[in-house]
C-alpha cells in the first residue's frame, strides 16, 4: 500500500469481489460479502467477520436462498477511524481489532447510502422496517470518542412507516435532511439545523414527496419519486420560493441518488410491481445540472418473482468520488445480481455512455 491510493485500480489493491460497496472516497473503500466486511485504507486492508445471524447465515453460497432471506443486507459507514456496521437489527462498531456491540434497532438495517455524519462528528441513521401497525420510528445517533448509540429523534406512532434516508446538505451549513414514506399522508421531507434538537417538515404527504435519495444544488433540492402506484419523475424544489417542478418522467421507481466530486448527478430507477413501473429494466441515470437526465446504462430484471426474491435494484456507494469511479451494485438484475461493476462513462459533447464494464473488486 505504499503506492498512490487509487480506489479504481483493482490490480493495485487486489480486493476480492463484493456484494455491496458501502463507501468510497480517496482515502478508503468499505465493501461486504455475507458476514465479511472489508475496509481498505492507505494503511492497509482490514477484514471484519460479523457475528453469526440465524437463520440468514446458513445460506451463504446459495444466491437464491440469500435473496429469499435478505442475507446480504447490511450498512457500513466509516466513523472515527473505525467502521459502524448495522446488520440483523444490531449496531456494531469496529476499531483497533475490536468489534463492539452498541445496541439494537427496529428492523434489519437502513437502506444503502442512507446515513450521514453531522458537523459534530456524530453519525445519524433512521429505522427502515415494514411497520404495518405504524408504531414509533426512531432516528439514531452514534456519538462520542468511545462511541455510544442513542436516540436522536422519535417520530410518533402513526406519523409514517419508516425512514428512507438521512443526508447532509452541502450548501446550508449544519443542515441535515430526512426522507420518509410510504403511503399518502406519510411522505415528507424533514430537516434539522441543530442535529435533531428540533426538526421541521415540508411537503404535502403525497407521492410526489415519496423519495429515497436526495440531491442538492445551490438553488434547488432534487429527487426522483419512489412510487409504485403512480408515474414517477425527477423533481426539483426551489430553495428560495419552495416551488416544486416535475421535470422528467421515469419508467421505474427512483431509489438511490447522489452527486459526484466533479459535479455530476447520478440516480437509479428500479423494477417493482405497480402502475408506476412500466419497464423490466433497472437503469442508471446521469445529469449535469440535475434537471435534464440521460440513461447511462440499463439492466434487465431477472426471471425470479417479486418481491419474494427482491425487486430489481441498482445502488451506489456512499462517499465522495468522481464520475470515473462510479461503482454500481445490484440485486435481482441479470449480470449484476449480488455483484459490483465499475460503470465506465465517457462524457464528451455528445454525452456518450458506452455502458458498464465489469471489474473485480
Amino acid at each position: 500500500m505504499n503506492a498512490p491510493w487509487n480506489p479504481t485500480n483493482a490490480d493495485r489493491v487486489c480486493l476480492p469481489d463484493a456484494t455491496i460497496i458501502h463507501f468510497l472516497d480517496s482515502e478508503s473503500v468499505i465493501f461486504s460479502k455475507g458476514r465479511r466486511v472489508t475496509h481498505v485504507t492507505r494503511n492497509g486492508i482490514v477484514r471484519i467477520r460479523l457475528p453469526f445471524c440465524f437463520p440468514r447465515d446458513l445460506c451463504f453460497g446459495f444466491r437464491l436462498a440469500e435473496r429469499l432471506l435478505r442475507a446480504d443486507k447490511c450498512l457500513c459507514h466509516p466513523f472515527r477511524g473505525g467502521v459502524v456496521v448495522i446488520r440483523g437489527g444490531i449496531v456494531y462498531y469496529w476499531t483497533h481489532c475490536e468489534l463492539r456491540r452498541l445496541g439494537g434497532i427496529a428492523g434489519d438495517t437502513p437502506l444503502h447510502r442512507s446515513a450521514c455524519i453531522g458537523v459534530s462528528g456524530s453519525l445519524y441513521f433512521g429505522e427502515y422496517f415494514m411497520n404495518p401497525d405504524r408504531g414509533e420510528v426512531k432516528i439514531w445517533r452514534v456519538t462520542g470518542e468511545a462511541p455510544t448509540l442513542e436516540v436522536a429523534w422519535r417520530f410518533s406512532p402513526g406519523a409514517l412507516r419508516h425512514v428512507h434516508g438521512i443526508y447532509e446538505d452541502p450548501f446550508v451549513p449544519q443542515r441535515i435532511w430526512v426522507t420518509v414514506g410510504d403511503l399518502c399522508g406519510e411522505c415528507y421531507f424533514y430537516f434539522t439545523d441543530d442535529e435533531f434538537a428540533s426538526i421541521h417538515r415540508i411537503g404535502d404527504g403525497s407521492q410526489l414527496w415519496r423519495a429515497v435519495g436526495l440531491m442538492f444544488s445551490e438553488s434547488h433540492l432534487l429527487w426522483g419519486t419512489d412510487s409504485p402506484s403512480m408515474p414517477n419523475a425527477f423533481m426539483a424544489m426551489c430553495r428560495e420560493t419552495g416551488q416544486v417542478t416535475r421535470m422528467q418522467e421515469v419508467d421505474g421507481t427512483v431509489w438511490y441518488a447522489g452527486r459526484t466530486l466533479d459535479g455530476w448527478y447520478f440516480a437509479s430507477s428500479s423494477v417493482e410491481n405497480g402502475l408506476g413501473v412500466t419497464t423490466d429494466q433497472a437503469r442508471v441515470w446521469l445529469s449535469r445540472d440535475g434537471f435534464k437526465w440521460t440513461c447511462a446504462a440499463s439492466f434487465r430484471k431477472d426471471w425470479l418473482p417479486m418481491p419474494l426474491f427482491k425487486w430489481g435494484t441498482i445502488s451506489f456507494p456512499a462517499g465522495y468520488f468522481p464520475l470515473e469511479s462510479l461503482w454500481i451494485f445490484g440485486e435481482a438484475i441479470q449480470g449484476l445480481d449480488g455483484r459490483s461493476m465499475l460503470l465506465r462513462v465517457r462524457v464528451d459533447s455528445a454525452l456518450q455512455y458506452p455502458g458498464a464494464q465489469e471489474k473485480a473488486l
